[in-house]
């Protein structure tokens, strides 16, 4: 009865542990995705080349998810190219966009020496049609 006992606290114990386990990691990853870190920035040595940077697309290209800015991809990616450009980073990504969304964006007639684009998590999680999918694509970059 006694290691029946002790079985059972321990499983207790065990199942209590995950349940704020888990809880704890609800609350902080509901957190995250709703934080996006999207920033214009201007970051490196002026003296270097300077290259401008377009950020495009969905939750990734925001951030959402990240902890910071500096964790972001879009972050990471502009602190990665300002080890040998002055970047001039400008980010046009919103939570949630698919790849049509892109043809709605407000990108001026702007050149751009770097456009990332981080899109079709949304076409593909919201199982957007193949065609449909194909045609905006290529509307997309012809534009």
């Amino acid at each position: 009865m006694v290691h029946f006992s002790i079985i059972f606290i321990l499983i207790i114990s065990f199942l209590l542990w995950e349940l704020f386990y888990s809880l704890y990691f609800f609350k902080k990853g509901k957190i995250l995705s709703q934080n996006t870190h999207i920033k214009n920035i201007e970051i490196g040595n002026k003296s270097k080349t300077k290259l401008k940077l377009l950020v495009a697309g969905d939750s990734i290209g925001a951030g959402v998810g990240a902890s910071s800015f500096e964790t972001s991809v879009a972050g990471r990616t502009a602190n990665y190219l300002s080890k040998n450009y002055f970047v001039i980073s400008k980010n046009i990504s919103v939570n949630g966009h698919k790849i049509k969304n892109l043809l709605t964006n407000k990108i001026t007639n702007e050149r751009y020496n770097l456009t990332i684009i981080f899109i079709s998590s949304n076409d593909a999680l919201k199982f957007i049609d193949l065609k449909e999918f194909e045609i905006d694509t290529n509307k997309t970059l012809q534009n």
